[in-house]
């Protein structure tokens, strides 16, 4: 599975000196350096990274004064300027307010983006990646003292990184979980329960953004695409309760690659021992949570079928797209019982030639309340 990251919810804590240190008056502060970095770039983060001694790090100069001016006042002298006592206290305090409290999640910066390449030519692939959103940005978790792909942490029993490679985790943790409860799944009915009950929206509800670099090589925010999330940001809880599942087997991966143009047949079979199965029709056939077309020309019509994890329910199709392909979905409305299975339709035509890729969805409304979102990506040519 292909992951995008995301930055989360950040607390930072003012932390109080240690009693020894406040008994005795000849210690003026119990840190012991300071460091202070000109930032020249407003807005940068910096992680935090263990250090040998004690110290503060002030990313801002100007903010420096304070601290100075701070000392000055806690500080008692005799006529000579000596220091007599230092009466500056430190506490514990509640914390600074997350500065992406209403906005997270945010599709990191550093996060890879779509459409997915399918050969050494660059050219599309009719498969959407990423796959998912999960948190990635200044993840604190367990880490080998052993380990030597980050030299700020050697010999650190835990460490605070960011990464696609911090957001895979938390996605195989969530598919543990799943699997536990669900322990006959396929590995494709797990990533199906993830991705279509995953989510577009921030915490204050409006449509997830994405940080990007502007011209000035500022970073500014963009309305995020299935291009920066795949299907949304994970929620676990909606996961282990999907209603419907997109499920695959052996069989449809060979036939996805088998019917990928430019794909070798016979290197297929030599890697695989399977002869080449054609009945997909076309890569955009395999029985994914996502439909992407990246050479749409006139009317194209794709296939997927969906299993019925839950109780008896009627889920309604309603498909939307924007205005440069016309998008509609067959059969309006089925009824699925427990461990049934049915097919649905969806047609993409071209309308206009735009020269980009255009978004939409298909939303599957179940009568138990189950909701089941899978993304669509299209470009249309002429010809």
């Amino acid at each position: 599975m292909f992951l995008s990251a995301v930055i989360p919810l950040i607390l930072l804590l003012a932390l109080r000196p240690s009693r020894k240190y406040q008994k005795q008056p000849r210690v003026l502060v119990q840190l012991d350096l300071f460091l202070l970095w000109r930032n020249v770039s407003p807005g940068t983060k910096f992680d935090p990274v263990p250090v040998s001694i004690p110290g503060i790090l002030i990313t801002d100069v100007t903010k420096s004064m304070d601290l100075i001016d701070y000392y000055n006042s806690s500080t008692s002298r005799d006529w000579t300027g000596r220091v007599k006592s230092f009466k500056g206290t430190g506490s514990i305090g509640n914390g600074l307010m997350p500065i992406l409290y209403k906005s997270a999640p945010q599709v990191a910066l550093f996060s890879a983006r779509g459409p997915n390449i399918k050969d050494f030519s660059f050219q599309d692939a009719d498969l959407l990646k990423p796959d998912i959103l999960a948190p990635g940005s200044l993840i604190w978790a367990a880490w080998s003292p052993n380990g030597t792909d980050e030299p700020n942490y050697v010999g650190e029993g835990f460490a605070m990184m960011s990464g696609t490679s911090m957001a895979a985790p938390h996605i195989a943790g969530i598919a543990a979980l799943i699997k536990q409860k669900h322990p006959h799944w396929s590995p494709a009915a797990i990533k199906s329960a993830l991705l279509t009950t995953s989510t577009k929206l921030d915490r204050a509800g409006r449509p997830l953004q994405a940080q990007q670099y502007s011209d000035t090589e500022a970073m500014k925010l963009v309305a995020a695409t299935p291009f920066d999330y795949g299907s949304g940001h994970v929620n676990p809880r909606s996961a282990l309760d999907p209603g419907l599942i997109f499920d695959a087997g052996y069989e449809d991966y060979i036939g996805f690659l088998c019917t990928t143009p430019g794909i070798d047949v016979h290197e297929i079979r030599n890697y695989t021992n399977t002869p080449c199965n054609y009945t997909m029709g076309h890569p955009s056939n395999f029985n994914t949570p996502s439909i992407t077309i990246s050479h749409l020309v006139k009317t194209q019509i794709v296939t997927r079928t969906v299993t019925n994890v839950a109780e008896e329910e009627t889920y309604v199709i309603t498909a939307r797209m924007q205005p440069a392909v016309a998008i509609e979905a067959n059969p309006p409305a089925m009824t699925l019982r427990p461990g049934a299975s049915r097919k649905f339709t969806v047609s993409l035509t071209v309308r206009s030639v735009t020269g980009a890729y255009s978004f939409g969805e298909i939303l599957m409304k179940g009568s138990r309340g189950h909701q089941v979102r899978i993304p669509v990506v299209a470009m249309g040519y002429w010809r």
